[in-house]
């Protein structure tokens, strides 16, 4: 009960935090499963519709589109990693689930494209 309560309390002093200005980090896990990489990134206080997921020569980025008084749109880093060469780099998807965004990896023998964009469901 008090375990609850504690991870309630820092979820959302995390999230008042961010409201008032300030950072809110990242927490990226990975797991390698038979046929799959599995990343999970947990965002406190980002919006689904703000992040946005892409690789660029083999490297995964992960960011947050910070939206400014100008119409001007500032792309705000959460996180990066580098795609191993056994991942079917075409296959890579990314869905939100819950307070999560999930980015799944599956494993190929042969190397595909190294730059594109990966909506997120």
């Amino acid at each position: 009960m008090e375990l609850d309560i504690i991870k309630t309390l820092a979820e959302s002093t995390d999230l008042v935090n961010t409201i008032n200005g300030g950072m809110s980090l990242a927490f990226v896990t990975k797991y390698t499963l038979a046929d799959h990489l599995m990343v999970t990134v947990k965002v406190p206080g980002v919006d689904k519709k703000s992040l946005k997921v892409e690789m660029h020569d083999g490297q995964l980025f992960i960011y947050q589109l910070m939206h400014m008084e100008d119409q001007l749109d500032i792309p705000f880093m959460v996180a990066s990693l580098r795609v191993s060469e056994k991942v079917n780099k075409r296959e890579i998807r990314a869905n939100y689930h819950g307070r999560n965004l999930n980015i799944v990896m599956p494993f190929s023998e042969w190397e595909d494209e190294d730059s594109r964009s990966i909506k997120i469901n």
